[in-house]
């Protein structure tokens, strides 16, 4: 082999070599580029970008809480007042069989949540000085039957726009309304009885 074909061979498999490195250091360089990291400028659009983007805030509407139903929720203030000043305390007897069950004989029976109250000198003193009052909730649906019933048994009637007074003359009385029905041991004492969710 000539010095010429030497040197020929050589050329060619350098040639050949510096293909090759040069494919080798493009596909590096390829694979830097497709996992590069953000640069700076690109993570302060997406940071400006997300901060521009509104955020979605939740209007929590607070669930109101009922009222407890006690004896001091379902009398007015100027009631309390005179309790106080004649130095009664109030105590519930509802479901006693010592005390006032003014719902007992309603023809679907006493209605849920009803309360009764006594006002006196204490739950141990023997004595008829009390006052008792009572309060329980019965939708205007629910009420016909009751004041039809009451009626038959001797209550008279008269109503304005909002109440139905039932009572008997000198005597006890209920008043309803459009959503509880109200009890006093005399009909002048109904003024005295609110709904609980008056006493807010």
């Amino acid at each position: 082999m000539s010095k010429r074909t030497i040197w020929i061979v050589v050329a060619v498999v350098a040639v050949i070599a510096g293909i090759v490195i040069g494919l080798l250091v493009f596909a590096g360089n390829a694979d830097d580029t497709a996992t590069a990291s953000p640069t700076a400028s690109a993570m302060a659009t997406e940071t400006r970008l997300a901060a521009e983007s509104p955020t979605p805030t939740l209007s929590a509407t607070p669930t109101p809480t009922p009222t407890a139903v006690t004896c001091d929720t379902i009398s007015t203030d100027d009631f309390r007042d005179m309790m106080n000043e004649n130095g009664f305390v109030s105590w519930e007897t509802t479901g006693e069989q010592i005390g006032a069950r003014p719902f007992d004989a309603f023809p679907d029976g006493p209605p849920a949540d009803q309360i009764v109250c006594r006002w006196g000198d204490g739950p141990e003193v023997a004595t008829d000085n009390v006052i008792d009052l009572a309060w329980a909730p019965l939708p205007s649906a629910d009420q016909s039957g009751t004041q039809d019933y009451l009626i038959s048994q001797g209550y008279t009637r008269s109503h304005d726009d909002a109440t139905v007074l039932i009572s008997v003359e000198g005597g006890d009385g209920y008043l309803f309304t459009a959503s509880d029905v109200r009890w006093a041991p005399r009909a002048d004492y109904l003024q005295y009885i609110q709904s609980p969710d008056a006493a807010q």
